[in-house]
């Protein structure tokens, strides 16, 4: 057999190995029963799932040709990595509205693709749908503008 992508065997091999990384560490709650669940019971089903699904990466990368890899794409990389410390530094402080907006607004600009316009609108669209689904809806008690705004 002949390996048509890389990429899709590297991708694939990584799913596996997180896989088995959870699920050897699943072991270490009671898993429980289907009925009872444990507190090993989801990150073991969630394991045996990326497992199947990196299982099938791996076998594509026999049938789906693929070019090479190019250069490795830092922007990506930065701002998104960047958002999610964005995100944990800025809660507690700012409040969920200013943390999450703020965390879009950086994702979006991952992509080279970014525009202000559509990355305005679609941070109003998510984090109105945010406040109303978990702080509303579920009465989650996050506050919507931290001490650093005025808020609590």
């Amino acid at each position: 057999m002949k390996i048509r992508s890389i990429k899709n065997l590297a991708s694939g091999l990584i799913f596996l190995a997180v896989a088995a990384v959870f699920w050897s560490g699943s072991f270490a709650m009671p898993i429980g029963t289907a009925a009872r669940m444990g507190p090993g019971y989801f990150p073991q089903v969630l394991s045996v799932i990326l497992a199947l699904l990196g299982a099938g990466i791996v076998a594509s990368s026999l049938y789906v040709e693929d070019s090479m890899p190019t250069a490795f794409r830092w922007r990506g990389l930065v701002f998104i990595i960047g958002a999610a410390v964005l995100f944990g530094v800025f809660l507690k402080p700012l409040g969920i509205v200013p943390a999450l907006a703020a965390t879009i607004l950086l994702t979006t600009m991952a992509s080279p693709n970014f525009r202000p316009t559509t990355a305005l609108v679609l941070t109003a669209g998510l984090v109105g749908f945010v406040w109303i689904v978990f702080v509303e809806a579920l009465h989650l008690p996050w506050v919507a503008f931290g001490p650093w705004l005025g808020g609590y």
